[in-house]
């Protein structure tokens, strides 16, 4: 009689657990990835320490002055690889130079 009680109980962990295993397994499905149109529209600008070395691999020197206009730009003070002193707009999430100036 013990035997065929343990057994039950056994069985009904046993059904539980598979079961709250089971629910765990159908929880919300993941929100699909968002396409390069989204994720472009919500990127952030980078880091100044990042665009300080994105234009230093660019060639760009001596780079001072840094401020951020809003989440798409920056005004960057440096100079070039002759040496000029320059004023650029340069984009503030892919360190694209939009616009240059000798200083």
């Amino acid at each position: 009689m013990n035997a065929v009680k343990i057994a039950t109980a056994a069985l009904a962990t046993l059904v539980l657990g598979a079961g709250a295993h089971a629910l765990a397994q159908t929880a919300t499905p993941a929100a699909p990835a968002p396409t390069q149109t989204q994720t472009a529209s919500v990127a952030t600008p980078m880091a100044i320490p990042e665009l300080v070395n994105r234009l230093s691999g660019q060639g760009y020197s001596d780079i001072s002055e840094i401020e951020r206009k809003g989440d798409k730009l920056y005004e960057v003070k440096a100079r070039d690889a002759q040496g000029r002193k320059l004023e650029m707009k340069v984009d503030a999430r892919t360190a694209e130079i939009l616009h240059s100036e000798q200083d």
